[in-house]
């Protein structure tokens, strides 16, 4: 089998217009307030972190991370895996020039890989997996996994 390699981006970036940061500020201020106010210092200590999370997360840019299959394995970043550490793949239409390739892990609760890769490279990548014995399987999106989506965090 050829091995298929490629360079994926590690997490998925989205970009926020002005709005959704002026919201995400005043919502946040509220709340830091609001904690404050009633004296509950814990919660306005979570509140805190929570923005600050959101603020190193929305100014940190993607690094690409190798992504690579042959017959051993799956090669995401530095992570190894086996073949048989995997249930199965999905693809899912993201846009008009690219898909998510979906992982299923068949341990740990069924954990999730998503990979914005382009169209052109899901069907490479498809043929490497499929040569490898994983099989497509259906794929549903956990709740948070779709609330993170909706709210581009």
């Amino acid at each position: 089998m050829m091995p298929f390699k490629e360079q994926v981006p590690e997490f998925e970036a989205y970009e926020h217009p002005v709005s959704w940061h002026v919201a995400a500020g005043i919502t946040g201020g509220v709340l830091l307030a609001w904690g404050l106010l009633s004296g509950n210092y814990l919660f306005t200590a979570f509140v805190a972190l929570a923005s600050a999370a959101l603020i190193i997360k929305d100014s940190r840019s993607p690094s690409f991370v190798p992504f690579e299959i042959d017959d051993h394995g799956v090669l995401l970043g530095s992570r190894k895996w086996n073949i048989s550490d995997f249930k199965g793949y999905a693809v899912l239409p993201a846009d008009a020039s690219s898909d998510t390739l979906v992982l299923i892990l068949s341990k740990r609760l069924h954990e999730a890989h998503p990979l914005r890769v382009t169209t052109h490279s899901a069907g490479k990548a498809v043929k490497a997996l499929e040569a490898i014995g994983l099989k497509e399987v259906t794929y549903e999106e956990s709740l948070l996994d779709m609330l993170v989506r909706l709210l581009r965090l």
